[in-house]
């Protein structure tokens, strides 16, 4: 009976899990940043677990993401458990830190507090006693609501361990966070409400988007939206916003199922590099009527063919074809055909992983294989196909092997000099393409440059002229048959 017991929960726990579904633990801990003359931060955190309840253990085998959250002035962090109870049950670890919550609070101290967080997962996750040991991906989203979303800008700056920011009303801070933004280029998801009276979209979270530098920024302006419905109610913040001339017309719950419904798939792309989701909510935004948004984004998924392909196993009748899959993968389309056959006679095979074996091959024949990348589920979104390969199955004679006939090429692209005056020379020798295309891109996502070449004998050399552009870092994007190329140019 035990037995059976056990393995009807043992059984659960895994259809749990399969399920993206985890109950959520706690712990609290006080870190002590010694470069602050052993500045304590209580941190109350909230993870995945087996079983709900405190210092239980984490859930399954699997990293998992870090959302840092900080809170609003005068607000106690228990205001936000709709914030971690969305993002734990979707496998997030979120750290509240309970610091600055006077009535005259530092904004800097819980900037460095903010920014101190992940360092502190850094040491738990490789260390054998701590409850994260092993268990942190090393990604880390840094967040917040009001004085906590403000000082995330100023955690951000110049802190190469944070992966994205995601901040719900930002208010200014002082030293100012509007002035923060100038120097951050990591990705960055801002909420506001179109009925803040307290940080007024038009002079505060406005502001902050149109002075980020970041590579991809995304605004929300929510429909009917509070300041305070952001979190759950809390005195302290209603009492402020009682002075509001315009109330939210939309309730608590409406405002936070459409934050989770945008925040959710922008942390599953950032830090869990699932590609779908991306292409989710592009197109929750393409129908969007809850809220009015702006968005600026290098192109984002760069759905690429995959590589390091090869033959292997060569027989007179069968061959198996391997490569690498790449990140952003739905599924793969492979076609193959005779390499005499007409350019229209391909084989297709569409839902391969990363090999498939052919078999009723002919003896002594020459094969040609190819390979694309399927990025989303709805199959509109395709790589190119890859370089072809060519392999030749051996024949009925004893002894005899087939062979693969083609070695993958070597494609590195060279930009010199780089850092430059403005000229760039781009080059590639054994390039397997017939045309390269460029395009650069500004911080701000703007298209600078576009241009296509033809290449000849399998090198290229091109020059591209920036020196009309001012000075500063650039975005430039190679098209290649297998992939797109990102790389960053520098004018001094």
């Amino acid at each position: 009976m035990k037995k059976a017991l056990f393995a009807f929960y043992s059984f659960m726990l895994i259809c749990m899990f399969a399920n993206g579904q985890f109950q959520i633990g706690h712990t609290a801990i006080n870190f002590v940043d010694s470069s602050r003359n052993n500045r304590v931060i209580p941190t109350e955190i909230y993870y995945p677990a087996v079983v709900a309840g405190e210092n239980v253990p984490v859930a399954g085998s699997e990293k998992f993401p870090l959302v840092v959250f900080g809170h609003g002035y005068l607000t106690i962090f228990s205001a936000y458990q709709n914030i971690w109870e969305a993002l734990v049950l979707q496998g997030y670890i979120v750290a509240l830190p309970r610091t600055e919550g006077s009535l005259f609070p530092s904004h800097l101290q819980f900037g460095n507090d903010l920014a101190f967080l992940p360092k502190a997962f850094n040491e738990l996750n490789a260390t054998s006693t701590s409850l994260f040991f092993k268990r942190y991906s090393e990604k880390v989203c840094v967040a917040g609501h009001s004085m906590g979303a403000g000082a995330t800008f100023l955690a951000s700056a110049g802190n190469n361990a944070i992966t994205a920011l995601a901040v719900l009303a930002p208010a200014e801070t002082n030293p100012s966070a509007v002035a923060a933004c100038n120097g951050i280029a990591i990705p960055c998801l801002i909420f506001a409400g179109s009925n803040d009276c307290i940080t007024p979209p038009s002079t505060t979270s406005q502001v902050m988007y149109d002075s980020l530098d970041s590579q991809c920024k995304t605004y929300l302006n929510i429909n009917g939206a509070s300041h305070c419905q952001f979190a759950n109610y809390n005195f302290n913040c209603s009492f402020g916003e009682t002075t509001c001339i315009t109330p939210p017309t939309i309730t608590r719950a409406v405002q936070h199922t459409t934050v989770n419904k945008y925040l959710i798939p922008y942390l599953n792309y950032f830090l869990k590099n699932n590609c779908q989701s991306w292409f989710n909510m592009q197109d929750s935004l393409s129908t969007a009527t809850e809220v009015i948004w702006q968005q600026a984004c290098l192109p984002q998924v760069n759905c690429t063919a995959p590589i390091n392909r090869t033959t292997k196993n060569i027989t007179s009748t069968s061959a198996k074809l391997q490569w690498l899959k790449p990140t952003c993968c739905h599924t793969i389309e492979l076609r193959y055909k005779l390499s005499t056959a007409q350019a229209y006679s391909w084989t297709n095979v569409i839902g391969a992983v990363s090999s498939y074996s052919l078999t009723g091959l002919q003896p002594a024949t020459g094969y040609t294989w190819q390979v694309r990348t399927v990025c989303d589920d709805d199959a509109t979104v395709k790589s190119p196909w890859s370089a072809k390969r060519t392999f030749t199955t051996a024949s009925n004679r004893i002894g005899d092997e087939g062979t693969d006939d083609v070695a993958e090429q070597s494609e590195e692209i060279v930009i010199s000099p780089n850092p430059g005056n403005g000229k760039f020379i781009v080059s590639c020798e054994n390039y397997t393409g017939y045309s390269i295309k460029f395009v650069v891109y500004n911080f701000a996502g703007r298209k600078m440059l576009q241009k296509t070449e033809p290449v000849l004998n399998h090198n290229f050399e091109v020059e591209m002229d920036m020196t009309m552009h001012p000075k500063g870092i650039y975005i430039l994007q190679i098209f290649t048959p297998d992939e797109i190329v990102t790389r960053r140019l520098v004018i001094e």
